[in-house]
C-alpha cells in the first residue's frame, strides 16, 4: 500500500495450494486493502482492527498477523493518505469593499488571488449580494472560525 505497487503473481503463487481461484484471491486482497486503508484513515487501533476482522470470520492468528505490520506502518499509511487527499488551493483576499444598497442589502466585492502553480497566479473578482441578516450571520461565523483556528494554532 505504501509503495503503490502490488505483485498479484506472487500472491497467486502463494495461494495455489488453497481452493481459491484467481478472482477470489483478488477479491480477498481487495477486501483486506479496504479494511487496512480505512482503519488507517480513521485512526483505528490494532486491537480494534483485530477484533473486527475476527468478528468477520478471520482466524485470530491471521488477524494478528495482519495487525502487526499495520501497527508498524500506521503512521506512514496515514501520511500517504493525507498526501493523496483532495486539497483546495489557498485563497487569498487581495481587497474587499462592503456597500449597503438601497434595499438594505449588503454588496461585498472581493478580489481574490489563487496560486495554482508556483509560477502562475490568477486573480478573480467576486461580488456577493446578501441581506443584512445573512451578512451578520456570515460575519459571526467567520469570527467563530477565526477564534477556533487561533485556539488550534
Amino acid at each position: 500500500m505504501l509503495e503503490g505497487v502490488f505483485d498479484y503473481e506472487k500472491v497467486l503463487k502463494l495461494s495455489k495450494d488453497s481452493s481459491l481461484g484467481e478472482s477470489e484471491v483478488k477479491a480477498c486482497i481487495a477486501v483486506l486493502h479496504f479494511f487496512v486503508a480505512n482503519a488507517a484513515k480513521f485512526d483505528v487501533d490494532d486491537s480494534t482492527l483485530s477484533k473486527e476482522l475476527q468478528q468477520l470470520g478471520l482466524p485470530k492468528e491471521h488477524s494478528d498477523a495482519l495487525c502487526t505490520p499495520y501497527l508498524q506502518n500506521k503512521d506512514s499509511l496515514q501520511a500517504k493518505f493525507l498526501e493523496q487527499a483532495l486539497r483546495i488551493p489557498a485563497l487569498q483576499i487581495g481587497g474587499w469593499q462592503v456597500q449597503v444598497g438601497e434595499s438594505k442589502n449588503v454588496i461585498m466585492r472581493l478580489t481574490t488571488t489563487n496560486s495554482v502553480d508556483q509560477e502562475e497566479e490568477t486573480s478573480q473578482k467576486l461580488q456577493l449580494c446578501l441581506t443584512a441578516e445573512k451578512f451578520h450571520l456570515l460575519l459571526h461565523e467567520l469570527k467563530t472560525a477565526k477564534t477556533l483556528l487561533e485556539e488550534i494554532s
